[in-house]
């Protein structure tokens, strides 16, 4: 559980900067940091990925998992059902449109999910611990136009990503060394693809590659009944 309490604490910290900071901090600052922080992002990817016989597993869960994105469009979706939340409260900067906006922005995504179950299958902290950083910048430019309800985004990112590792931690003692491989590859991959869409190289639809985890395990089970 380490990982989403440090998550937590960072956002907690960051929301109280930046509702100290409202007048100097500025959007086009934000734009800057997450840029750099996506090559760091798309480095540690690339570190974690792991080139051997598994690696043609990782391919077909990445293919597998994609076409079941596409076909069911689930980034689409989830944006559709998010923008009709934000749309039940007024923009003036309230205390729930802060708190709902933080909240979608740290607990939906490809980091949130792989660097939990990262965390509780490997005790690998790295990605939640990145995704700390990242929603640490993110909460202090949030907190300083939205005011205080992102704060309490923090709780809802707690919740979930502590479910998620604790679930992942769970079921780890059923997988062997290749399992482990293959999900771990397959996260890091997504992490890639992730920093190079914080660089704006690219534009994968995060959302629709997350089938690809679930198609690792189950790729990964099968070849444990063979």
């Amino acid at each position: 559980m380490i990982g989403p309490v440090v998550n937590a604490v960072a956002i907690i910290v960051a929301s109280l900067i930046g509702l100290s900071l409202r007048k100097i901090l500025k959007a086009s600052l934000l734009d800057s940091t997450m840029s750099v922080l996506g090559i760091i992002v798309v480095v540690i990817g690339i570190d974690g990925v792991v080139v051997d016989i598994t690696l043609i597993y990782v391919i077909l869960s990445l293919v597998c998992g994609l076409w079941i994105g596409e076909s069911f469009k689930f980034e689409d979706k989830v944006k559709n059902t998010l923008d009709k939340i934000l749309k039940f409260d007024d923009q003036d900067g309230s205390f729930i449109h802060g708190f709902l906006t933080a909240s979608v922005l740290f607990v939906v995504g490809a980091m949130a999910i792989i660097g939990s179950i990262e965390s509780g299958i490997n005790q690998n902290h790295i990605i939640v611990f990145t995704k700390s950083t990242l929603d640490f910048v993110a909460a202090m430019m949030l907190s300083a136009t939205l005011g205080f309800g992102v704060l309490f985004s923090f709780i809802p990112v707690l919740l979930y990503q502590g479910a998620l590792t604790l679930f992942a931690s769970g079921i780890s003692s059923w997988l062997n060394e290749t399992t482990l491989t293959i999900i771990s590859s397959v996260g890091n991959i997504l992490v890639i693809a992730l920093g190079l869409n914080m660089l704006k190289l690219t534009k994968y639809k995060m959302l629709n590659l997350l089938p690809s985890i679930i198609i690792a395990i189950i790729i990964a089970q099968l070849l444990n009944m063979i």
